[in-house]
C-alpha cells in the first residue's frame, strides 16, 4: 500500500498532463486548419479581383475600355 500512496500523485499528475497537452495540440491543429481555410478563401477572392484588375490594365493599355470599342477597332 505504501507504493500506491507514493506513486498515485505522480500517476494522477501524469494523466492530467496528458489531457492538457492533448487539448493544446488539438486546439493548435484546429486553429491551423481554420487559418488555412481562411487563407484559401482569401486567395480565392483576391485571385478573381486580381484577374479583373489585369484585364482592366490590359484594356487601358490598348486604349479600348469596352467590347464595343474593341469591335470598332477590329
Amino acid at each position: 500500500m505504501e507504493y500506491v500512496e507514493v506513486l498515485l500523485p505522480t500517476i494522477v499528475v501524469s494523466i492530467i498532463f496528458f489531457f492538457v497537452i492533448r487539448a493544446l495540440f488539438n486546439a493548435d491543429r484546429k486553429e491551423r486548419e481554420a487559418q488555412a481555410e481562411s487563407l484559401e478563401r482569401y486567395d480565392g477572392e483576391n485571385t478573381s479581383v486580381s484577374n479583373i484588375e489585369r484585364v482592366s490594365e490590359t484594356e487601358s493599355e490598348d486604349g479600348s475600355s469596352n467590347t464595343a470599342d474593341r469591335a470598332k477597332g477590329e
